[in-house]
Protein backbone atom coordinates (compact mmCIF):
# COMPACT_ATOMS: atom_id res chain seq x y z
CA UNK A 1 0.00 0.00 0.00
CA UNK A 2 1.14 3.59 -0.82
CA UNK A 3 2.47 6.04 2.01
CA UNK A 4 0.76 8.73 0.27
CA UNK A 5 -2.79 7.53 0.77
CA UNK A 6 -4.77 9.33 3.30
CA UNK A 7 -7.78 8.18 6.08
CA UNK A 8 -10.24 9.53 3.28
CA UNK A 9 -9.15 9.55 -0.78
CA UNK A 10 -10.56 11.11 -2.92
CA UNK A 11 -10.24 9.52 -7.11
CA UNK A 12 -10.91 12.58 -9.62
CA UNK A 13 -11.32 11.88 -13.25
CA UNK A 14 -11.42 14.49 -16.22
CA UNK A 15 -13.50 13.73 -19.47
CA UNK A 16 -13.59 15.98 -22.31
CA UNK A 17 -14.87 15.28 -25.55
CA UNK A 18 -14.44 18.77 -27.09
CA UNK A 19 -12.78 17.88 -30.66
CA UNK A 20 -9.71 19.30 -32.17
CA UNK A 21 -7.54 19.07 -35.12
CA UNK A 22 -5.68 16.27 -33.28
CA UNK A 23 -8.35 14.26 -31.54
CA UNK A 24 -9.61 11.20 -33.31
CA UNK A 25 -12.43 10.77 -34.83
CA UNK A 26 -11.33 13.89 -37.68
CA UNK A 27 -14.83 14.39 -39.29
CA UNK A 28 -15.54 16.96 -37.09
CA UNK A 29 -12.48 19.77 -38.12
CA UNK A 30 -13.41 19.39 -41.22
CA UNK A 31 -16.24 21.31 -40.47
CA UNK A 32 -15.22 23.92 -38.22
CA UNK A 33 -15.11 26.54 -40.81
CA UNK A 34 -19.00 26.25 -41.08
CA UNK A 35 -19.36 26.51 -37.03
CA UNK A 36 -21.31 23.04 -36.91
CA UNK A 37 -19.62 20.22 -35.77
CA UNK A 38 -21.20 17.09 -35.78
CA UNK A 39 -20.34 13.22 -36.25
CA UNK A 40 -22.87 10.79 -37.63
CA UNK A 41 -22.92 8.97 -34.35
CA UNK A 42 -23.52 11.32 -30.98
CA UNK A 43 -19.97 11.59 -29.11
CA UNK A 44 -20.77 11.51 -25.76
CA UNK A 45 -19.05 12.57 -23.05
CA UNK A 46 -18.96 11.39 -19.30
CA UNK A 47 -18.19 7.91 -18.04
CA UNK A 48 -20.68 5.30 -19.99
CA UNK A 49 -19.49 1.66 -18.78
CA UNK A 50 -18.79 0.27 -15.80
CA UNK A 51 -15.49 1.55 -13.40
CA UNK A 52 -13.74 -0.54 -10.51
CA UNK A 53 -10.34 -0.72 -8.87
CA UNK A 54 -8.60 -3.66 -8.39
CA UNK A 55 -6.68 -4.99 -5.05
CA UNK A 56 -3.54 -6.80 -5.87
CA UNK A 57 -0.67 -8.30 -4.17
CA UNK A 58 2.84 -6.42 -4.85
CA UNK A 59 2.99 -10.05 -7.33
CA UNK A 60 0.19 -10.46 -10.05
CA UNK A 61 -0.49 -11.61 -13.34
CA UNK A 62 -1.09 -8.21 -15.27
CA UNK A 63 -2.48 -9.93 -18.54
CA UNK A 64 -2.78 -13.40 -21.19
CA UNK A 65 -2.19 -13.59 -24.47
CA UNK A 66 -3.26 -17.04 -25.91
CA UNK A 67 -2.79 -18.33 -29.53
CA UNK A 68 -3.46 -21.38 -31.00
CA UNK A 69 -1.71 -23.42 -33.87
CA UNK A 70 -3.26 -26.23 -34.94
CA UNK A 71 -2.29 -29.10 -36.89
CA UNK A 72 -4.94 -32.04 -37.53
CA UNK A 73 -7.03 -32.71 -34.50
CA UNK A 74 -4.10 -31.27 -32.08
CA UNK A 75 -3.79 -28.22 -30.75
CA UNK A 76 -0.85 -26.14 -29.56
CA UNK A 77 -1.92 -23.50 -27.02
CA UNK A 78 0.82 -20.84 -26.34
CA UNK A 79 0.15 -18.42 -23.46
CA UNK A 80 2.17 -15.24 -22.85
CA UNK A 81 1.84 -14.20 -19.11
CA UNK A 82 2.79 -10.43 -18.46
CA UNK A 83 3.33 -10.45 -14.75
CA UNK A 84 4.39 -7.87 -12.54
CA UNK A 85 6.66 -7.70 -9.28
CA UNK A 86 6.37 -4.00 -7.64
CA UNK A 87 8.37 -4.94 -4.37
CA UNK A 88 12.26 -4.45 -4.06
CA UNK A 89 13.67 -7.51 -4.64
CA UNK A 90 13.63 -10.90 -6.90
CA UNK A 91 11.75 -13.70 -6.02
CA UNK A 92 11.12 -16.91 -7.13
CA UNK A 93 7.59 -17.91 -8.16
CA UNK A 94 5.41 -20.67 -9.37
CA UNK A 95 3.81 -20.28 -12.64
CA UNK A 96 0.15 -22.48 -13.43
CA UNK A 97 -1.79 -23.38 -16.33
CA UNK A 98 -5.06 -25.26 -16.49
CA UNK A 99 -7.04 -25.46 -19.39
CA UNK A 100 -11.10 -26.21 -18.72
CA UNK A 101 -13.82 -27.31 -21.50
CA UNK A 102 -16.85 -25.30 -21.50
CA UNK A 103 -18.36 -28.77 -20.31
CA UNK A 104 -16.75 -28.46 -17.16
CA UNK A 105 -15.20 -30.99 -15.29
CA UNK A 106 -11.09 -31.59 -14.60
CA UNK A 107 -8.70 -29.69 -16.46
CA UNK A 108 -8.26 -31.25 -19.94
CA UNK A 109 -4.51 -29.89 -19.64
CA UNK A 110 -2.23 -28.78 -17.58
CA UNK A 111 1.17 -27.27 -17.17
CA UNK A 112 3.73 -25.51 -14.07
CA UNK A 113 7.34 -23.53 -14.29
CA UNK A 114 8.87 -22.50 -11.69
CA UNK A 115 10.53 -18.28 -12.62
CA UNK A 116 12.85 -15.81 -10.87
CA UNK A 117 10.50 -13.22 -11.02
CA UNK A 118 12.34 -9.97 -10.87
CA UNK A 119 11.31 -6.21 -9.90
CA UNK A 120 9.16 -4.68 -12.98
CA UNK A 121 7.67 -5.90 -15.77
CA UNK A 122 8.17 -9.24 -17.39
CA UNK A 123 6.60 -11.98 -19.49
CA UNK A 124 6.87 -15.71 -19.70
CA UNK A 125 5.43 -18.14 -22.26
CA UNK A 126 4.25 -21.29 -21.86
CA UNK A 127 3.05 -24.42 -24.14
CA UNK A 128 0.08 -26.37 -23.35
CA UNK A 129 -1.36 -29.22 -25.70
CA UNK A 130 -4.92 -30.02 -26.69
CA UNK A 131 -5.90 -33.54 -28.14
CA UNK A 132 -8.31 -33.62 -29.47
CA UNK A 133 -9.33 -29.83 -29.56
CA UNK A 134 -12.45 -28.90 -30.36
CA UNK A 135 -12.53 -25.95 -32.57
CA UNK A 136 -14.29 -22.53 -33.12
CA UNK A 137 -16.74 -21.87 -35.25
CA UNK A 138 -20.39 -20.48 -36.59
CA UNK A 139 -22.34 -23.28 -35.51
CA UNK A 140 -20.18 -24.79 -32.31
CA UNK A 141 -18.65 -21.30 -31.14
CA UNK A 142 -16.53 -24.04 -29.20
CA UNK A 143 -14.94 -22.14 -26.38
CA UNK A 144 -11.77 -22.75 -23.84
CA UNK A 145 -11.06 -21.64 -19.82
CA UNK A 146 -7.58 -20.42 -19.34
CA UNK A 147 -6.49 -19.95 -15.16
CA UNK A 148 -3.14 -19.02 -14.79
CA UNK A 149 -2.24 -18.69 -11.17
CA UNK A 150 0.81 -17.27 -9.96
CA UNK A 151 2.39 -19.00 -6.51
CA UNK A 152 5.10 -18.23 -3.85
CA UNK A 153 8.17 -20.38 -3.14
CA UNK A 154 5.75 -21.65 0.13
CA UNK A 155 2.83 -22.86 -2.04
CA UNK A 156 0.57 -19.80 -1.26
CA UNK A 157 -1.60 -18.53 -4.14
CA UNK A 158 -1.15 -14.46 -5.30
CA UNK A 159 -2.65 -14.65 -8.16
CA UNK A 160 -5.13 -15.78 -9.99
CA UNK A 161 -5.66 -14.23 -14.24
CA UNK A 162 -8.90 -15.99 -16.02
CA UNK A 163 -9.49 -15.88 -19.31
CA UNK A 164 -11.91 -17.55 -22.19
CA UNK A 165 -10.02 -18.51 -25.77
CA UNK A 166 -11.26 -20.63 -29.08
CA UNK A 167 -9.20 -22.34 -31.45
CA UNK A 168 -9.93 -21.97 -34.62
CA UNK A 169 -8.09 -21.47 -38.31
CA UNK A 170 -9.11 -18.09 -40.11
CA UNK A 171 -7.72 -18.09 -44.37
CA UNK A 172 -8.04 -16.08 -47.21
CA UNK A 173 -7.89 -17.90 -50.43
CA UNK A 174 -8.25 -15.79 -53.58
CA UNK A 175 -11.28 -13.82 -52.82
CA UNK A 176 -12.87 -16.53 -50.48
CA UNK A 177 -12.79 -16.95 -46.55
CA UNK A 178 -12.17 -19.87 -44.84
CA UNK A 179 -12.88 -21.22 -41.25
CA UNK A 180 -11.26 -24.56 -40.53
CA UNK A 181 -10.94 -24.96 -43.95
CA UNK A 182 -14.28 -24.16 -45.00
CA UNK A 183 -15.45 -21.72 -47.18
CA UNK A 184 -17.85 -19.06 -45.59
CA UNK A 185 -20.57 -16.86 -46.81
CA UNK A 186 -19.82 -13.68 -44.83
CA UNK A 187 -23.16 -11.68 -44.37
CA UNK A 188 -23.87 -9.04 -41.62
CA UNK A 189 -23.88 -5.44 -40.56
CA UNK A 190 -22.47 -2.96 -38.56
CA UNK A 191 -23.71 -1.42 -35.32
CA UNK A 192 -23.56 1.43 -33.29
CA UNK A 193 -23.03 0.87 -30.16
CA UNK A 194 -25.85 3.41 -29.09
CA UNK A 195 -29.81 3.63 -28.33
CA UNK A 196 -32.84 5.79 -28.33
CA UNK A 197 -33.39 5.45 -24.80
CA UNK A 198 -29.90 4.80 -23.45
CA UNK A 199 -27.07 6.38 -25.69
CA UNK A 200 -23.93 4.86 -24.92
CA UNK A 201 -24.61 3.45 -21.60
CA UNK A 202 -26.58 0.51 -23.64
CA UNK A 203 -27.67 -2.27 -21.11
CA UNK A 204 -26.87 -5.47 -21.49
CA UNK A 205 -30.77 -6.47 -22.46
CA UNK A 206 -30.18 -3.67 -24.52
CA UNK A 207 -27.13 -5.45 -26.37
CA UNK A 208 -28.26 -8.99 -26.02
CA UNK A 209 -31.91 -7.59 -27.70
CA UNK A 210 -29.67 -6.62 -31.03
CA UNK A 211 -27.38 -9.40 -31.79
CA UNK A 212 -30.19 -11.66 -31.13
CA UNK A 213 -31.48 -10.25 -34.42
CA UNK A 214 -28.67 -10.09 -35.94
CA UNK A 215 -28.16 -14.51 -35.07
CA UNK A 216 -31.46 -14.88 -35.89
CA UNK A 217 -31.05 -12.98 -39.10
CA UNK A 218 -28.04 -15.54 -39.78
CA UNK A 219 -25.55 -12.83 -39.59
CA UNK A 220 -21.83 -14.47 -39.71
CA UNK A 221 -19.83 -11.34 -39.72
CA UNK A 222 -20.62 -7.14 -37.98
CA UNK A 223 -18.12 -4.79 -37.79
CA UNK A 224 -19.15 -3.01 -34.66
CA UNK A 225 -18.33 1.12 -35.26
CA UNK A 226 -16.43 3.16 -34.92
CA UNK A 227 -14.56 2.36 -31.67
CA UNK A 228 -13.83 -0.18 -29.26
CA UNK A 229 -17.33 -2.54 -28.02
CA UNK A 230 -18.51 -2.78 -25.01
CA UNK A 231 -16.89 -5.89 -23.22
CA UNK A 232 -20.17 -7.87 -23.28
CA UNK A 233 -20.84 -7.24 -27.20
CA UNK A 234 -17.34 -9.74 -27.64
CA UNK A 235 -18.23 -12.28 -25.43
CA UNK A 236 -21.72 -12.49 -27.02
CA UNK A 237 -20.22 -13.16 -30.62
CA UNK A 238 -17.50 -15.67 -28.79
CA UNK A 239 -20.61 -17.64 -27.33
CA UNK A 240 -22.84 -17.56 -30.61
CA UNK A 241 -20.20 -17.64 -33.58
CA UNK A 242 -20.27 -13.91 -35.10
CA UNK A 243 -17.08 -12.63 -36.97
CA UNK A 244 -15.66 -9.67 -35.66
CA UNK A 245 -13.92 -6.77 -36.83
CA UNK A 246 -13.45 -4.02 -34.12
CA UNK A 247 -11.86 -0.62 -35.38
CA UNK A 248 -10.47 2.65 -33.80
CA UNK A 249 -12.20 5.64 -34.37
CA UNK A 250 -10.21 7.02 -37.02
CA UNK A 251 -12.90 7.93 -39.25
CA UNK A 252 -13.32 10.78 -42.23
CA UNK A 253 -9.51 12.25 -42.06
CA UNK A 254 -8.04 14.08 -44.33
CA UNK A 255 -4.51 14.06 -45.73
CA UNK A 256 -3.17 16.38 -43.76
CA UNK A 257 -4.90 14.96 -40.48
CA UNK A 258 -3.17 11.62 -41.17
CA UNK A 259 -0.05 13.09 -41.62
CA UNK A 260 -0.22 14.47 -37.98
CA UNK A 261 2.45 12.90 -35.78
CA UNK A 262 0.00 13.71 -32.95
CA UNK A 263 -2.66 11.73 -34.88
CA UNK A 264 -0.69 8.95 -35.92
CA UNK A 265 0.48 8.67 -31.87
CA UNK A 266 -2.99 8.70 -31.04
CA UNK A 267 -4.35 6.43 -33.51
CA UNK A 268 -1.42 3.58 -32.36
CA UNK A 269 -2.05 4.07 -28.59
CA UNK A 270 -5.81 3.33 -29.61
CA UNK A 271 -4.88 -0.04 -31.44
CA UNK A 272 -2.56 -0.93 -29.19
CA UNK A 273 -4.70 -0.81 -26.57
CA UNK A 274 -7.79 -2.17 -28.35
CA UNK A 275 -5.51 -5.34 -29.48
CA UNK A 276 -3.92 -6.01 -25.70
CA UNK A 277 -6.97 -5.58 -24.29
CA UNK A 278 -9.76 -8.22 -26.94
CA UNK A 279 -6.76 -10.38 -28.03
CA UNK A 280 -8.02 -13.45 -26.56
CA UNK A 281 -11.60 -13.21 -28.04
CA UNK A 282 -12.02 -15.83 -31.26
CA UNK A 283 -14.54 -13.94 -32.60
CA UNK A 284 -11.98 -11.23 -33.56
CA UNK A 285 -9.89 -12.28 -36.94
CA UNK A 286 -9.50 -8.59 -38.05
CA UNK A 287 -8.64 -4.88 -36.66
CA UNK A 288 -10.18 -2.20 -38.84
CA UNK A 289 -7.75 1.11 -39.01
CA UNK A 290 -9.63 3.23 -41.17
CA UNK A 291 -12.42 4.20 -42.28
CA UNK A 292 -13.64 6.63 -44.96
CA UNK A 293 -10.57 8.78 -45.07
CA UNK A 294 -8.02 9.75 -47.76
CA UNK A 295 -6.47 6.28 -47.61
CA UNK A 296 -4.99 6.66 -51.19
CA UNK A 297 -2.53 8.88 -49.57
CA UNK A 298 1.31 8.64 -48.59
CA UNK A 299 0.19 9.84 -45.12
CA UNK A 300 -2.19 7.07 -45.15
CA UNK A 301 0.77 4.59 -45.90
CA UNK A 302 2.30 6.07 -42.98
CA UNK A 303 -0.58 5.63 -40.60
CA UNK A 304 -0.97 1.82 -41.61
CA UNK A 305 3.07 1.34 -40.78
CA UNK A 306 2.68 2.78 -37.61
CA UNK A 307 -0.78 1.77 -35.97
CA UNK A 308 -0.29 -1.86 -37.41
CA UNK A 309 3.13 -1.59 -35.47
CA UNK A 310 1.63 -0.94 -32.18
CA UNK A 311 -0.11 -4.30 -32.39
CA UNK A 312 3.23 -6.16 -33.39
CA UNK A 313 1.70 -7.46 -37.10
CA UNK A 314 3.13 -10.24 -39.01
CA UNK A 315 2.49 -11.38 -42.42
CA UNK A 316 2.50 -14.68 -42.49
CA UNK A 317 1.43 -15.59 -45.85
CA UNK A 318 3.19 -16.06 -49.74
CA UNK A 319 1.56 -15.58 -52.62
CA UNK A 320 2.02 -13.76 -56.20
CA UNK A 321 -1.23 -11.73 -55.10
CA UNK A 322 0.52 -10.39 -52.38
CA UNK A 323 2.94 -8.48 -54.92
CA UNK A 324 0.19 -7.68 -56.63
CA UNK A 325 -1.00 -5.83 -54.07
CA UNK A 326 1.79 -4.16 -53.26
CA UNK A 327 2.78 -6.06 -50.14
CA UNK A 328 6.77 -6.50 -49.79
CA UNK A 329 7.20 -9.08 -47.32
CA UNK A 330 10.70 -8.41 -46.29
CA UNK A 331 10.96 -4.85 -45.26
CA UNK A 332 6.92 -5.37 -43.83
CA UNK A 333 6.59 -2.07 -46.21
CA UNK A 334 2.71 -1.39 -46.37
CA UNK A 335 1.21 0.50 -49.92
CA UNK A 336 -1.85 1.99 -50.32
CA UNK A 337 -2.77 1.69 -53.54
CA UNK A 338 -6.56 1.07 -53.76
CA UNK A 339 -9.74 2.25 -51.70
CA UNK A 340 -9.31 -1.58 -49.66
CA UNK A 341 -6.28 -2.70 -48.46
CA UNK A 342 -6.42 -6.26 -45.98
CA UNK A 343 -2.49 -6.72 -44.46
CA UNK A 344 -2.77 -10.37 -42.66
CA UNK A 345 -0.37 -10.15 -39.64
CA UNK A 346 -0.46 -11.82 -36.48
CA UNK A 347 0.51 -10.81 -32.82
CA UNK A 348 2.23 -11.30 -30.96
CA UNK A 349 5.57 -11.01 -33.86
CA UNK A 350 7.59 -14.58 -32.35
CA UNK A 351 4.33 -16.56 -33.58
CA UNK A 352 4.88 -17.35 -36.68
CA UNK A 353 2.38 -20.12 -38.94
CA UNK A 354 -0.75 -19.89 -36.86
CA UNK A 355 -2.51 -20.87 -39.41
CA UNK A 356 -2.42 -25.06 -39.59
CA UNK A 357 0.18 -24.68 -42.07
CA UNK A 358 -1.72 -23.40 -44.97
CA UNK A 359 -1.20 -20.34 -47.03
CA UNK A 360 -3.65 -17.77 -47.26
CA UNK A 361 -4.30 -15.64 -50.39
CA UNK A 362 -4.83 -11.42 -50.51
CA UNK A 363 -6.61 -9.90 -53.26
CA UNK A 364 -6.84 -6.16 -53.80
CA UNK A 365 -10.07 -6.49 -54.80
CA UNK A 366 -11.31 -8.30 -52.11
CA UNK A 367 -14.50 -7.55 -50.75
CA UNK A 368 -15.98 -8.17 -46.72
CA UNK A 369 -19.07 -6.12 -47.30
CA UNK A 370 -17.02 -2.68 -45.96
CA UNK A 371 -17.90 0.21 -47.06
CA UNK A 372 -14.48 1.55 -48.98
CA UNK A 373 -11.83 3.16 -48.03
CA UNK A 374 -11.16 1.03 -44.99
CA UNK A 375 -7.92 -0.57 -43.95
CA UNK A 376 -7.73 -3.71 -42.51
CA UNK A 377 -5.67 -6.15 -40.50
CA UNK A 378 -6.53 -9.85 -40.80
CA UNK A 379 -5.42 -12.13 -37.65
Amino acid sequence: MTRHLAPINYLAVEINNQPTTQTIPGWAMKLHTSKNIWYDWWHYGGIVREVWLSVKNSIFIRRQQIATLIEGKVAVVRDSLFLENHSEQTLPVRITLKVYSEEGGPAVAAVGQRVSLTPGSQSETLNLHLDPVNLWDFDNPYLYRMEAGLEDAGGRRLDTHVERFGARIVEIRGRGLYLNGQRVRLSGMTRHETSPWEGLAETRGTMKHDYDEMKNLQATLTRPVHYPQNPYILDYCDENGILLIPEIPVWQFSDKQLADPKVIALAEQMMGEMITQDFNHPSIFAWSVCNESATDTRAAKGLSAAVLGAGQPQIITQNPQQRAAGIDLQAHRFSIKSELKVLLHRTPPEVERMDGGRSAAISVSYRLSMTKAETLAVM
